[in-house]
């Protein structure tokens, strides 16, 4: 890549790269036209003109969420015991208005933490954890679950649709 200004000699050819940086608006990018004026010597003067508009489809990188529960401590009967939950954003694009709502079987009671969690913005290669504490009332396998909606960049809702076993032994 040569920086500007190069002397040009005459019978040869020239390449040059130019890096443009445009500014994309929200509703309608656009790059273009444009315009470069090269000068020889005051005397030799010419302009190279790009008319053509160029509209870009711009698509982010859609968000990807991986989701996990663990047991901080083995759940016994009649006993609280905190679960942990993971929400991991590994992919390359962020996940906007984040909505999360745990349902837990009636045989599990919440004692303390929020089933339902709203984040405004979860970036690439973040991640967010919470803690539930729940009291097993009885002895079973149960299914844990999880409901969560977002928005990509570009706005669209992507909702999903989880579930977690959990067994409580005697």
């Amino acid at each position: 890549m040569r920086n500007l200004p190069v002397t040009l000699n005459a019978g040869e050819s020239y390449e040059f790269e130019i890096l443009v940086k445009p500014h994309f608006q929200v509703d309608e990018p656009f790059i273009g036209p444009i315009s470069l004026n090269c000068e020889m010597d005051d005397k030799f003067i010419f302009l190279l003109q790009e008319k053509e508009v160029i509209k870009p489809n711009i698509i982010s990188p859609p968000p990807l969420l991986d989701i996990s529960i663990k047991n901080l401590r083995p759940p016994l009967i009649g006993q609280t015991f905190p679960l942990e939950i993971l929400i991991e954003n590994n992919s390359e694009g962020d996940a906007l208005e984040l909505n999360i709502n745990i349902e837990f079987p009636k045989e599990l009671k919440v004692m303390r933490g929020t089933t339902k969690k709203q984040v405004y913005s979860l970036s690439s290669n973040d991640n967010i954890t919470w803690e539930i504490n729940l009291k097993p009332l009885e002895a079973g396998d149960y299914i844990i679950k999880m409901d969560i909606s977002f928005k990509d960049p570009d706005q669209n809702l992507i909702e999903e649709k989880k579930t977690f076993p959990l067994s409580i032994k005697l």
